[in-house]
């Protein structure tokens, strides 16, 4: 593995560098490990460690979960929703 170094990381700066992630995996992990995801916290992180430019979040799209879907938006995701099947 290479070390990141200044000059590494300022071609990557200049790169469109996108994270594609799936919410499901992301959600079933975090909570594994008895935490919470702050959605605001993990897109800086993204920003400054990875310099993201775009974050595309894949999430099933489920009735009543409008307001999760609004303020993923409003961090300047791309956000591509799915719909879910619900099991009977």
């Amino acid at each position: 593995m290479f070390k990141r170094n200044k000059k590494f990381m300022n071609f990557v700066s200049k790169l469109n560098n996108y994270a594609f992630i799936d919410s499901q995996n992301l959600n079933l992990g975090i909570r594994s490990q008895g935490w919470a995801l702050d959605f605001k916290r993990f897109y800086v992180y993204l920003k400054d460690k990875y310099k993201i430019n775009k974050v595309f979040l894949f999430i099933g799209y489920v009735a009543g979960n409008e307001a999760l879907y609004t303020y993923i938006n409003n961090l300047e995701k791309k956000l591509s929703q799915r719909k879910t099947h619900q099991q009977k």
